[in-house]
């Protein structure tokens, strides 16, 4: 089989509604004429950024590849700046791993969970240095990006917003960055299989909500930055023979107010805390995803204290005011979405209320934190179930896709085994399944 070229980009809560203004825009408004894909993209659950690209990337929910979450556990009531960057933490093959094996050249800009990726020729992991000793200069080489490639973040970090070395996720400068690494990547290397990952639709909804004005202005930026890695790919000359992705992890709601569970814990006698406010002991500890969360015991095989929590739990659910509706077992997760992991519990949001960090203070958070950069404090989130709410979109153009098709729905998990179709790469290990009514036999 002859060697192709894909791009794919991850606009993250880009939703299918969004189509219609899409078109009118001038690079991706032209592009869409005559491209093809589904009008029903499905998620996984959670709804939430990582658990969905690693399902994008390798074809498999998490039952198989191992991420179920944003935040790994952690005790400190700040999961914010505990994410799965590291990618040795999947536990199948992605597309990148694929592609390698097939004998392509392999790019990632900020894809999510690729630190440490030894399957990526040119990368830039996502990492947005959250700890105060983070720089770019100790951080990405460290975390899987080779000198070539630092040479190009470095010739771009002024793309990015000054004044915040230790938070680079601002937008839209944080795309910007990423978009001309991205073309300079493409016009000195040329991968053929090169994944990318652009937040600034995520971003302004939570911070501003779902159809807030500003959402168009964020698609103005995808608009403009789509343009620009067309241009990169003709400058390199290689355009013509790019398959080309523009595809989404999930949907997002407006959200009315956050809480914090684990008060309710501390004060339900599951979390014990010393004299300066950490975690001394617990039963059950919450890690909140958005607008759902996980609940995981300290001693599952303890019947008497699941037993206790889950009780307590159905009861907070039936009340209706802790900002869950939905307790799930482990079993009931499994069987209902695929979704496992290490926790015992899964509590499905209300649809308006997020669940946040910490163990005091107020029960319940209305007013507006959108300007820290956790964006579980905004005005729209996500982490519900994937029957809820708007859905992303996928759509699709190039020499070796069929134009004009329009498929009724998919699972984000078919769209790595698309990839791996087309490129005549395996992914044994994949749930999903190609869409093969979009590729040219």
């Amino acid at each position: 089989m002859e060697k192709r070229r894909i791009f794919v980009i991850s606009v993250d809560a880009l939703f299918a509604e969004d189509k219609t203004y899409v078109e009118t825009k001038e690079n991706l408004g032209s592009w869409l004429k005559h491209a093809s894909g589904c009008v029903n993209t499905r998620s996984i659950y959670p709804t939430v950024t990582y658990p969905n690209h690693v399902a994008m990337a390798t074809g498999t929910y998490p039952e198989r590849n191992g991420i179920h979450t944003n935040y790994m556990f952690t005790l400190t009531g700040n999961g914010h700046d505990h994410w799965y960057w590291d990618a040795r933490y999947i536990k199948v093959d992605t597309i990148f791993a694929a592609a390698k094996k097939a004998g392509y050249t392999t790019a990632g800009g900020f894809w999510p969970v690729t630190c440490w990726s030894g399957d990526i020729d040119y990368n830039i992991p996502e990492y947005w240095l959250s700890h105060k000793e983070d720089t770019i200069e100790n951080t990405f080489p460290r975390m899987g990006s080779s000198p070539e490639v630092m040479e190009i973040i470095q010739a771009n970090r002024g793309y990015l917003r000054p004044g915040v070395e230790h938070n680079i996720d601002c937008e839209p400068e944080y795309d910007e960055f990423i978009v001309h690494c991205d073309c300079d990547i493409i016009r000195r290397y040329k991968p053929e299989v090169f994944l990318t990952h652009w937040c600034v639709v995520d971003t302004f909804r939570h911070q501003y909500g779902i159809d807030h004005d500003k959402i168009k202005e964020a698609i103005d930026h995808v608009d403009r930055f789509f343009g620009l890695i067309v241009q990169a790919l003709k400058d390199a000359g290689v355009y013509d023979n790019t398959d080309i992705f523009v595809i989404s992890d999930h949907g997002q709601m407006d959200c009315q107010r956050m809480i914090r569970l684990n008060k309710f814990f501390v004060d339900k006698g599951f979390i014990t805390l010393d004299e300066e406010g950490r975690v001394k002991d617990y039963k059950a500890i919450v890690i909140p995803d958005g607008m759902s969360a996980s609940v995981y015991m300290k001693d599952r095989n303890n019947q008497a204290d699941c037993q206790l929590v889950y009780d307590t739990l159905r009861e907070m659910a039936e009340v209706g005011i802790y900002g869950f509706c939905q307790v799930l077992t482990k079993e009931e997760a499994v069987s209902r979405y695929h979704l496992d992991g290490a926790f015992d519990f899964i509590l499905e949001g209300d649809g308006y209320t997020s669940v946040i960090d910490g163990f005091d203070g107020a029960y319940t958070v209305r007013e507006d934190k959108t300007a820290t950069k956790d964006h579980r404090h905004g005005r729209g989130n996500h982490g519900f179930m994937p029957e809820k709410g708007p859905k992303p979109m996928f759509w699709c153009k190039g020499p070796h896709i069929v134009p004009d098709v329009w498929l009724p729905e998919h699972v984000v998990v078919d769209e790595a085994p698309t990839y791996a179709a087309l490129l005549g790469a395996s992914l044994p290990d994949a749930q999903g399944k190609p869409m093969l009514e979009l590729l040219k036999q």
